[in-house]
């Protein structure tokens, strides 16, 4: 019996860099999905990556781990990466585990691109 997966991801690519949509459950055993769809991603370089977390109802430590991941390997290749519109079981687990001092975490992609522009410009 074939399984599904229950996380989807969508890469768009924008005029600011790229928005990731992650779609279902980033569950423990979904991660290696999440894994293999955001490969392209890793491969940006210098670019703004927007994971965009509005449709996302559940993400384990082992997804949180690889977003942190994908941010370190986007910033150390000149990008930026930001996370947007996390409901609200999301936001919490992102903010228990501290990873909101790392990763910033906007209302929405449009507060998102914004902050980045501001940021940037500001240099």
């Amino acid at each position: 019996m074939p399984t599904t997966s229950k996380l989807q991801v969508i890469i768009e690519h924008a005029d600011h860099g790229m928005v990731a949509r992650l779609i279902g459950d980033a569950a423990v055993n979904e991660v290696n999905e999440l894994e293999r769809s955001l490969r392209p991603i890793a491969a940006s370089r210098g670019q703004l990556v927007i994971m965009d977390l509005a449709e996302l109802r559940f993400i384990s430590s082992l997804g949180l781990g690889m977003l942190v991941a994908l941010h370190r390997g986007i910033v150390a290749g000149g990008g930026a990466m930001r996370l947007a519109a996390p409901q609200q079981l999301v936001r919490d687990v992102i903010v228990k585990c501290r990873f909101d001092s790392v990763l910033p975490v906007h209302a929405s992609v449009n507060d998102a691109v914004a902050a980045h522009v501001a940021v940037t410009s500001a240099r």
